[in-house]
């Protein structure tokens, strides 16, 4: 601990090409308690601030510990939570020395804002890391009064006519709603889909009052100081086959939006399985992109092909960040080989900095469907998005604020997206009528945006398929044309392997053993491709265990990354094809990669009106393609 604070250690990192260093600030224990903590955290600041190093605060704001704070400041004890048993929720369930406060107290925010201050303006941050900005999974959800009260004023706001209250919920008078409570034979990881209107609410309500709160303290942050980077670590788990509204109150495209970057503790540590799957979070990567957020993902493994397969992934989906290492003990176990992918980043970083994702396909994650449904919208999701991951499809992960400017994609993806409001489907058939591609699958539009059934899928007049009280009238691929777009329906994404649902054994997700492709698999790629009714951004002919990242970087260039993620295995002469605009011509191809001794190499390429192609001599682990552009007269 002391060794962290040292000169010696700052002069080690900035030699190790370290940029950020993220170091504690307040933990809970209270602003006296930990004063003198703070004071030697800003002396470190001081240090890494001379060798040109930027310096983060950790900053807990889901921990109040009684044992220090109580005594300090007695008010704080009605700052608590208060579950639905009226007992005061501790972290984990265990930790009984750590309290969780409840941000709807006023005070408590306003203590919270205290610390900020202090941090921004006399500690000097350059980025303020809120740790577990979350809630509380039921059934230990704050039932205080301030939350009752705000729940049914969040409601009465939302709902204003009678009209709408009777619509919703069967009733006008909301005075009396209670949130929603658990026991014995109502356990909340039971509930595969989420049906009651009050529950729902509760939901969003949560994930109101989450995003809120991230808002408030980064409107704080940057009035004091614009230039300090705001981030969050809000869930454990990334994006991917949790549904972290009805867990923890969040759902990243309400509150990453507040923030400059989001911490991911996920695991799926990058690799292919024994079973053969690919393994990545590449997922939580491309949602980051689209909410225009930059991932902290840690890299520093014991094992130094894990190590460089790690930051390997991060600079092909994640490449304004290399990735995070725990100062001790790894800074002196990093080999040369992982050092050269520090170097090759540090040296490169033109090629990592103002880039733009190139995606043909947007995969909606619809919030109505993947929160008011545990089960069956997140398998199918998952497995079309590692289809597209393995086939190297370009693809965004796109959410509902977003339905209304897709036109900068070829194809819209709703796998299984049951849930969709009127307004929805109007502008998902807008982008179709207009030349936009649909490939949609399952029980797509079956549900409305509160999870009521309709008597046929919404956009029946779409794909042509119909509800027949089981499921679609339809065993077979439905190839349809709407207005001037295609579309394509397929009646089942069908896992090769099925998950366990949703049982008495407390919250289960559909992790990274279930990520294998579907059965057909080659159905989904298939249906993007004729949906498209072009060709697609780029093709790569190479091993499903090889993934492929397209960006664009104004005019000038455009980058191709390839990750190979059975390390010890080298993949040789991949065919590559990317698409150009008619009006630019292609001046070099440029191999680069820190697996190769020469460091980079120039590429042969041929050139069509839109078109070119080359081949990729080899794959080690991470190769970075570099085709410079310039435009050409009409």
């Amino acid at each position: 601990y002391e060794k962290e604070h040292c000169e010696e250690t700052v002069r080690e990192l900035k030699d190790l090409g370290i940029t950020l260093y993220i170091t504690h600030c307040h933990k809970g224990f209270g602003l006296e308690a930990e004063k003198e903590e703070m004071e030697k955290a800003k002396g470190l600041a001081d240090l890494c601030h001379k060798y040109g190093l930027r310096v983060g605060y950790y900053i807990r704001p889901d921990t109040l510990v009684g044992e220090t704070f109580f005594p300090m400041e007695p008010r704080a004890k009605e700052w608590l939570q208060v579950n639905q048993d009226g007992r005061h929720p501790t972290y984990g369930g265990h930790q009984t020395f750590r309290f969780k406060p409840c941000f709807n107290r006023e005070e408590y925010m306003r203590y919270l804002e205290e610390v900020v201050t202090y941090a921004v303006k006399e500690m000097k941050a350059d980025l303020i890391h809120f740790d577990d900005l979350n809630l509380n999974p039921e059934p230990d959800s704050c039932h205080c009064e301030v939350c009752k009260e705000k729940f049914k004023k969040y409601l009465m706001e939302k709902y204003p006519s009678d009209a709408g209250r009777k619509e919703r919920f069967g009733f006008t008078n909301l005075d009396y709603v209670e949130p929603p409570t658990f026991n014995l034979f109502n356990l909340p990881w039971d509930l595969e889909v989420i049906k009651d209107p009050v529950v729902q609410e509760w939901i969003a309500f949560r994930c109101h009052y989450q995003s809120e709160t991230y808002a408030r303290l980064s409107r704080l942050i940057r009035s004091i100081n614009p230039e300090c980077a705001v981030e969050y670590n809000a869930t454990w788990c990334g994006v991917g086959a949790t549904n972290t509204a009805w867990y923890a109150g969040v759902w990243f495209s309400k509150s990453a939006i507040h923030g400059d970057i989001f911490w991911t503790e996920e695991g799926n540590w990058a690799g292919v399985s024994e079973d053969g799957i690919l393994i990545s979070k590449i997922r939580t990567f491309k949602a980051a992109q689209t909410l225009r957020n930059i991932v902290f993902t840690y890299v520093g493994m014991r094992d130094e092909g894990q190590t460089r397969l790690l930051m390997a992934e991060c600079m092909a989906y994640n490449p304004r960040c290399l990735g995070m290492i725990r100062p001790r003990p790894l800074i002196g176990s990093l080999s040369p080989r992982v050092m050269k992918y520090v170097k090759f980043y540090k040296e490169n970083q033109d090629y990592f900095s103002d880039l733009e994702p190139i995606a043909d396909v947007a995969v909606l994650r619809s919030y109505a469907s993947l929160t008011y449904n545990n089960y069956s919208t997140y398998l199918s999701v998952l497995l079309f998005e590692q289809t597209m991951i393995q086939a190297k499809v370009p693809f965004s992960i796109i959410y509902d604020e977003h339905l209304g400017n897709l036109s900068k994609y070829k194809v819209l993806a709703l796998a299984n997206v049951e849930s969709l409001s009127d307004g929805q489907m109007d502008q998902i058939k807008s982008y179709v009528k207009n030349g936009g591609g649909l490939v949609a699958t399952d029980d797509t539009s079956l549900y409305d945006q509160w999870r009521r059934m309709r008597p046929n899928y919404g956009l029946s007049d779409v794909f042509k398929a119909n509800f027949t009280g089981e499921g679609p009238d339809v065993e077979k691929p439905i190839k349809e044309t709407f207005g001037n777009g295609r579309v394509l329906y397929i009646p089942r994404i069908s896992p090769s392997f099925t998950p366990p649902r949703p049982s008495r054994m407390g919250y289960q997700w559909i992790d990274s053993r279930y990520w294998m492709l579907p059965k057909n698999w080659k159905d989904l790629v298939d249906a993007v491709q004729w949906a498209a009714g072009e060709a697609l951004s780029m093709r790569v002919k190479a091993p499903l265990t090889v993934t492929a990242e397209l960006w664009r970087k104004a005019n000038k260039q455009i980058l191709l990354s390839l990750v190979n993620y059975r390390l010890k295995e080298l993949i040789e002469d991949i065919e590559v094809k990317v698409q150009i605009a008619p009006d630019m011509a292609v001046r070099k191809v440029s191999l680069l990669s820190p697996d190769i001794e020469e460091g980079n190499e120039s590429l042969p390429f041929k050139k069509t009106r839109d078109q070119i192609s080359f081949t990729i001599p080899r794959l080690i682990i991470y190769d970075l393609i570099a085709i410079e552009l310039f435009q050409v007269s009409p």
